[in-house]
């Protein structure tokens, strides 16, 4: 079906991130490393103050925990429970900011988890602890993330889109009594590069990249004149793909618009996408992960589209560096 399912037959091939992390924290001096994102669902809170606090200690200043509510993909087909996601997401966070306040036992009485007389007993390292960014997209997420967070991390939203949510979260953060900067604005966007805008064209409709597409609300799909694939199921929140055949799949992600790939993710040359990232700095971005999919396209441009993000990361940064 694809240059990358001729090569790995299992999609589902995934190291463990906190022991990549700790394995990539001791070959490494400056860049900064996290999770983006994970839950509370798989991993008891308690389990991840310790291992990203245990990290902390490895990298000092260098770890970043992100979190969000999950998704059912990835919980069902392992017999875990998504009810009741965000008040389940609300509580880990008190929990995590608890035990990295204090050494002492402590106790806590939720509706989901219950500490009685628990202590973690490891403090956070002289650089503190690890800094946790929370996935957010709606009115009660983008609250949590203004109550707990210390930074902000959605998937890809339009420039429009991002800086109403933005002024959002800022709203939440005066309401939590906190500094409207207190909260650092970032994004988790797909990026598509190529050489030329034509090369570029062919890579969005190439299924694996218009299958990402299937992940958004229907909402996305009838703003911009368009049947959503799954009909009114939310993709990110109710579809599992590994419970559908090869041929099913293919049959959904034929029914994705190409047109509407291009407002999924960045993409272009390198000077489009560096344009392309500026724009949400005038809306208030300051930090950005990109995932690249070039390669879910055409695998023989994998060596060359990160060579292009590294020059995307270098163009931005000159065109941010403050006047001399």
């Amino acid at each position: 079906m694809t240059q990358l399912a001729a090569s790995q037959d299992n999609p589902d091939i995934f190291f463990d991130p906190i022991a990549a992390i700790a394995a990539t924290s001791q070959v490494t001096q400056t860049i900064q490393l996290g999770t983006a994102v994970t839950e509370v669902l798989r991993h008891h809170p308690v389990q991840l103050a310790q291992s990203s606090l245990t990290l902390a200690h490895l990298a000092p200043g260098r770890i970043n925990l992100g979190i969000g509510a999950g998704e059912p993909a990835k919980l069902r087909p392992f017999g875990l429970d998504f009810e009741s996601p965000v008040s389940r997401l609300e509580e880990g966070l008190q929990i995590i900011r608890l035990l990295w306040s204090t050494t002492e036992p402590v106790d806590f009485a939720g509706i989901h988890f219950q500490l009685s007389n628990a202590a973690l007993g490891l403090a956070p390292p002289p650089e503190g602890p690890p800094r946790l960014w929370v996935a957010a997209h709606g009115p009660r997420m983008l609250t949590l993330a203004a109550r707990y967070g210390d930074g902000w991390l959605p998937t890809f939203l339009s420039v429009t889109d991002y800086a109403a949510r933005l002024l959002a979260l800022r709203a939440a953060l005066a309401d939590n009594g906190r500094q409207p900067d207190a909260v650092e604005a970032g994004m988790f966007a797909g990026v598509v590069v190529g050489k030329t805008r034509s090369e570029v064209s062919r890579l969005l409709a190439s299924p694996l990249v218009r299958a990402m597409a299937i992940t958004l609300p229907p909402s996305f799909y009838r703003e911009r004149g368009f049947e959503p694939p799954l009909g009114d199921m939310y993709g990110m929140m109710e579809f599992d793909p590994s419970q559908i055949s090869t041929a099913d799949a293919l049959k959904v992600i034929d029914r994705v618009p190409p047109e509407i790939v291009a407002d999924t993710l960045l993409h272009g040359t390198t000077e489009d996408v560096v344009e392309q990232i500026l724009a949400y700095h005038r809306a208030g971005l300051r930090h950005i992960v990109l995932m690249n999919q070039t390669f879910f396209a055409d695998a023989s441009l994998t060596r060359s589209s990160f060579e292009q993000l590294s020059e995307v990361r270098r163009l931005v940064g000159e065109q941010l560096e403050p006047a001399a």
